[in-house]
């Protein structure tokens, strides 16, 4: 479905689109269940706020469309299954944040299942067994 939406939408206006979606709806969910003040929120804060959407959400979306077409479906939903885990790895070394065991444990599941998929995707394409293309 989001190679169709990258082909008859331009990547920009598709990722404009999503955020303008995820700002209505989170404005007025504050609104309504939260209710939270957004004029009590200091400029400070918007700009973290704003810096942080620009650089996790819309960044992130414009690179994976972009790179969408250009790859195969193992090699997209690896790089999206290891994103989260990356980020939880360099926030532990960087930012110096404690990693829980739930924590290590979704790292560890999302390097199996990248073990898995790379196996599966050279098993299909080269007519091996299971344990012939995991160790080979």
């Amino acid at each position: 479905m989001a190679k169709e939406a990258v082909e008859s939408i331009p990547i920009w206006t598709f990722t404009l689109l999503t955020l303008l979606i995820a700002v209505v709806s989170l404005f007025l969910l504050s609104l309504f269940v939260d209710k939270t003040d957004l004029l009590n929120i200091p400029l400070r804060d918007w700009t973290a706020i704003g810096a942080q959407a620009l650089f996790s959400a819309a960044l992130f979306t414009v690179f994976l469309l972009y790179g969408l077409p250009t790859t195969t479906v193992v090699a997209a939903s690896v790089t999206t299954s290891v994103a989260s885990a990356v980020v939880l790895v360099l926030s532990a070394v960087f930012l110096k944040e404690r990693m829980r065991i739930k924590s290590l444990i979704s790292v560890f599941l999302a390097v199996v299942s990248v073990i898995v998929l790379r196996c599966r995707a050279k098993e299909a394409v080269q007519a091996i067994t299971p344990f012939q293309a995991c160790f080979s």
